[in-house]
């Protein structure tokens, strides 16, 4: 599967179902918190609407 094709299928498929919770439960140490973070603050601290319902990382 080339590099494009696999983004696009992440994309459609595992992004949507990644919840602050099953986060939480696969990165225990935060360092996902932490990239988030890092990128909101890159962003100038403003929300970006995913469409997705928001809950507390």
């Amino acid at each position: 599967m080339k590099d494009t094709k696999a983004k696009l299928r992440l994309a459609e498929r595992a992004f949507p179902l990644m919840t602050a919770a099953r986060i939480n439960a696969r990165d225990p140490e935060g360092e996902v918190r932490g990239w988030m973070q890092r990128i909101r603050d890159m962003l100038g601290g403003r929300r970006v609407k995913t469409g997705v319902s928001e809950q507390p990382m």
